[in-house]
């Protein structure tokens, strides 16, 4: 017993230290395994990685107090399928529309100079980094998915704005790994320019609605966890005002 209190103690006083809030705490490897998610989503699935300040740790911890049941709720399962599901739909509609009426590599301008519609395939990841990797990648979308979904709790699955986020993630990396399968590329279709006096084009690489769909979801998981950082930072000196009167007691004989 003595042992199991010494435990949480200094699980404690290592949260109230790093400024993460004992009741929403978890363990390193979990955090890690989070990380290490987050990085690869951000990474692989066409979105630049932000900068991830150490304040920022707790971003990553569960949004639940550790007291209470860690099982994501049926009510919010459904939400975050059915969001999946209509993003997933969606990208592949348009895909499909695309490959019916756009040969491969053919193009259809809608604003002369600024946007036009394209027939392109990606075998890499963002930005076409990793090209001609098609079957490795697909076996990390898939893993990442599934680390995603089994960690799904810890980015707020019992929230709104996290189900929206968990939703378009999960509906954009699966309308993506469906590609790989089918065409051994990623279909890209939608793209953003402007040309240069001298006629040279500066482009923004060609995307689809999964990739928009994750972009929204890891965008709307940073927001998040601000929010969470914000809350758990009023309760941060009640926490460290705590230890140190549990400091002060003496020791019980």
């Amino acid at each position: 017993m003595q042992g199991d209190l010494l435990v949480i103690d200094q699980e404690n006083r290592l949260c109230v230290a790093y400024g993460i809030p004992t009741n929403v705490a978890a363990s390193v490897s979990e955090q890690m395994i989070i990380v290490i998610c987050s990085l690869t989503l951000a990474a692989i699935f066409r979105v630049p990685i932000p900068a991830l300040p150490s304040t920022e740790i707790r971003l990553f911890c569960a949004a639940k107090p550790a007291t209470q049941s860690r099982r994501v709720t049926p009510e919010a399962n459904r939400k975050i399928f059915s969001i999946a599901f209509v993003i997933l739909l969606l990208d592949q509609l348009t895909k499909w529309i695309v490959v019916r009426t756009l040969r491969y590599g053919d193009e259809y301008v809608v604003i002369d100079g600024f946007f036009r519609f394209v027939h392109w395939g990606n075998t890499g990841a963002a930005w076409s980094l990793f090209r001609d990797n098609n079957h490795a990648l697909l076996i990390v979308a898939i893993v990442a998915v599934i680390v995603l979904f089994l960690l799904r709790r810890h980015f707020g699955a019992e929230l709104k704005l996290g189900q929206i986020a968990l939703g378009c993630m999960f509906g954009g990396i699966i309308g993506n790994i469906i590609d790989r399968i089918r065409f051994d590329h990623v279909v890209d279709f939608i793209y953003f320019y402007v040309n240069r006096r001298s006629g040279a084009e500066i482009g923004f690489p060609a995307f689809n609605v999964a990739d928009s769909g994750i972009c929204i979801g890891v965008g709307l998981l940073f927001i998040l966890s601000w929010q969470l950082d914000s809350d758990s930072g009023e309760v941060q000196p009640e926490l460290a005002a705590e230890s140190s009167e549990s400091d002060s007691e003496p020791p019980a004989k």
